[in-house]
């Protein structure tokens, strides 16, 4: 006992003492374990994305399955692209089939063949094609002497016989 009414340490008696952890102490490793793991877990869905993991809906499995995309009557595949959904920076990228088919049809019997093939569709004038809205996706016929794609794409279709109908199919994400 010292004079001024203070105990003094025991010998033997320091190595028994525990320290004692502030709260916010605490509070602040939980804290940043869960800024970790948000962290972790936004950069994970981002290298998703980036690489093509991930991508708006319909992808591209559900718009190939559209029967449409299949000629209903004797015809030459002229060609097919084909694109997988993304999300992007400056807006999403729905997924998308072309594909093209050279028939022995005037232009009003090759309509009328893929409507009567396919009369679940509410195939509907637009401008010099035909649409049809399905649940997953859009789907627009055209009908002309030449493949109806965009410049970009049109080096993936072969030039179609002389005297033939040329029946583009676009299926894309809505």
């Amino acid at each position: 006992m010292s004079i001024d009414g203070r105990s003094l340490p025991e010998h033997g008696t320091e190595s028994l003492k525990t320290e004692v952890v502030p709260r916010w102490r605490r509070v602040r490793r939980w804290v940043l374990l869960a800024v970790l793991l948000v962290v972790v877990l936004v950069v994970g869905y981002g290298v998703a994305v980036l690489s093509g993991w991930v991508g708006p809906a319909p992808y591209l499995s559900q718009i190939k399955q559209e029967p449409v995309l299949v000629a209903p009557i004797p015809a030459e595949e002229l060609g097919r692209v084909e694109r997988k959904s993304q999300y992007g920076l400056f807006g999403d990228v729905n997924a998308y089939v072309y594909v093209a088919y050279a028939v022995n049809l005037p232009e009003e019997e090759a309509y009328q063949a893929w409507f009567d093939a396919y009369p679940d569709y509410d195939f509907r004038p637009r401008m010099q094609s035909y649409w049809a809205p399905t649940s997953n996706a859009n789907v627009t016929i055209a009908i002309t002497d030449e493949v109806v794609v965009p410049p970009d794409l049109a080096s993936n279709f072969r030039t179609a016989p002389p005297d033939s109908t040329i029946v583009t199919v676009r299926v894309t994400g809505r």
